[in-house]
């Protein structure tokens, strides 16, 4: 197996365009060559939203390549926006929209990559006449919006359950991932992890004036 970190993906969910500077600058120096992964909510679909607007982020001129996880009702309105900010990814929610096929779509129309996500009690059922319209599957690991929760242990039979419908499609966890579990969801099938706390604590906190 790989080291761990070659697995993991930085996610930034903010709360002001500082918190976005200094958390840049820590992936610039930590994960040069990894997608970072930007959250973006708007208090419907999740109860919680954050500083996440396309041109805010166009303005942190982040260097790693981008995926969005649009964790938002009508996905459809925000893709060309965050085209414009040079996304190369988007992620949506099966639950977030009546048509998810046309929002795969309008991704992929657009030169970017449609990966959709499924919260935890999303049967996996749900992607079987969606597989062939994605690039890939996200599947959370705890209830979306929040950071900081516990990982879901049901998610691990989640994973290998997706893998026999997406047997070549990059499957990523995100929420609860831990430098603990990581290895777990890697065996059970997992090709890419999403995680704030396991990048920015630990070792690390210290860079961040962490007490």
């Amino acid at each position: 197996m790989k080291p761990i970190k070659n697995y993991l993906k930085p996610a930034l969910l903010l709360y002001s365009r500082k918190e976005g500077e200094k958390k840049v600058a820590f992936i610039a120096k930590h994960y040069p060559h990894s997608w970072v992964h930007i959250d973006v909510m708007d208090n419907k679909f999740v109860p919680n939203t954050c500083w996440c607007s396309a041109g805010g982020f166009a303005g942190l001129r982040i260097k790693n390549p981008q995926e969005i996880h649009l964790m938002v009702l009508h996905p459809e309105i925000y893709v060309k926006r965050w085209k414009r900010a040079k996304a190369k990814r988007i992620i949506f929610h099966i639950e977030s929209t009546k048509k998810p096929e046309a929002v795969a779509r309008a991704i992929r129309n657009l030169d970017m990559e449609a990966y959709i996500a499924l919260n935890p009690d999303t049967p996996v059922e749900k992607l079987r006449l969606l597989i062939n319209n994605v690039d890939g599957i996200l599947l959370m690991g705890v209830y979306p919006g929040l950071a900081g929760q516990k990982f879901i242990p049901a998610i691990v039979p989640k994973i290998k359950k997706t893998r026999l419908y997406a047997a070549t499609k990059p499957i990523t966890v995100d929420g609860g991932v831990t430098f603990q579990n990581a290895a777990d969801l890697i065996d059970a099938g997992a090709t890419e992890l999403v995680s704030t706390s396991a990048v920015f604590s630990g070792r690390f906190k210290k860079e961040f004036g962490a007490k």
